[in-house]
């Protein structure tokens, strides 16, 4: 089976960069300083980013496991024994044969080629594009739901045709749409613990992958697959989550998995798995680069919008449900982007979810 298709939406360059801003953001977001807060002209040391991040990635993990998890620090003291460390060994056992042997690799997408191919042909027209997303209805739904949104919205009319949402959103903002479709049925869960954590994981998601696309976006790069890059972590959780489950059932001498093994599993295995999933699916070598820029980048990198794009998920998200442990200010100092793009990532992000 050809993987072109999916090379076609995420790989090909586009022909006027500007235009495409235009299509997204027709009016540049001014920034009002009373609406972000101000970032500390001092520095933070190593440790003291460290100590962010981890605070951080703790009270996401607490969220998504619905279960307090302390952050590493304060974690070791309480559970590093020598039945939890074999429990652990065990389970990356598992886990590492069945990645090795791609078990847990979903199944690429194999829906709207001939929407893509339209997507990358210059010459289409917004009516070719239009015909063929007015044959699914759920994508037409969603398209036309967000061309009213209040972010693209410039008048007080409504969007009702297809074929004016597709000039709205461009043809990066339909992009982006198609991933979200192409994603959250591989997002949802069955099952009582499943299906809680499935919420959850695709909440996350559309906040990383709208995070990631706006840096990128900030800095006048090409989106391209940032926004789908951005919803694959969140799919590699669900699938490392969803497995460690059925071992509960297929291995019931190891009990029931403690939120910490599962926490220390997903930040163990989470990363090869989107590294599997990128080259099972024939994702272009560009998704490849991003992937590792955003899992091995320091503190200190310079351009990193994926990794960007994750911890502000994170962090957007918590503030919208049980409450982040770090402050904007506060965030900005663990992200590899400079102040200024930052705070227009911010602002991006406070009128998304205004919404």
């Amino acid at each position: 089976m050809s993987y072109a298709w999916i090379r076609w939406i995420f790989n090909k360059p586009l022909k006027n960069e500007q235009k495409i801003a235009r299509n997204l953001q027709t009016e540049q977001v001014k920034i009002d300083a009373s609406n972000v807060e101000s970032v500390p002209s001092e520095e933070l040391n190593i440790d003291q980013k460290s100590l962010y991040t981890e605070e951080l990635e703790s009270a996401f993990f607490s969220w998504l496991l619905d279960s307090p998890i302390p952050p590493p620090t304060i974690e070791a003291k309480h559970v590093n024994n020598t039945e939890l460390d074999d429990k652990k060994r065990k389970l990356l056992k598992f886990i590492k044969h069945d990645l090795k042997d791609s078990i847990l690799i979903p199944r690429q997408p194999s829906s709207l080629p001939m929407l893509i191919k339209l997507l990358n042909d210059e010459n289409s027209s917004h009516t070719q594009i239009s015909k063929i997303l007015l044959s699914d209805p759920a994508l037409m739904s969603q398209i036309l739901k967000t061309a009213n949104s209040s972010f693209f919205r410039r008048s007080s009319d409504d969007v009702e045709s297809i074929e004016q949402a597709v000039f709205i959103l461009g043809r990066q903002g339909i992009r982006n749409i198609i991933s979200s479709t192409i994603m959250l049925p591989m997002l949802k869960g069955d099952g009582s613990k499943e299906g809680p954590f499935s919420q959850r994981a695709w909440k996350w998601a559309t906040f990383s992958a709208t995070a990631s696309h706006w840096y990128a976006q900030v800095k006048g790069r090409d989106p391209g697959p940032l926004y789908l890059l951005g919803l694959l972590p969140s799919l590699a959780y669900l699938v490392i989550y969803r497995t460690l489950l059925g071992y509960e059932k297929t291995h019931p001498e190891l009990g029931e998995i403690e939120p910490y093994l599962i926490k220390s599993i997903i930040h163990h295995q989470s990363w090869k798995l989107c590294h599997d999933i990128c080259k099972q699916w024939g994702l272009p070598s560009s998704c490849e680069t991003y992937l590792l820029e955003a899992e091995e980048s320091t503190l200190d990198a310079v351009f990193s919008p994926l990794r960007d794009g994750i911890i502000l998920g994170q962090h957007k998200l918590l503030q919208s449900q049980s409450g982040s442990p770090l402050q904007d200010n506060q965030l900005v100092n663990i992200t590899c982007a400079s102040m200024n793009t930052n705070l227009k990532v911010l602002e991006r992000m406070k009128r998304k979810n205004d919404d």
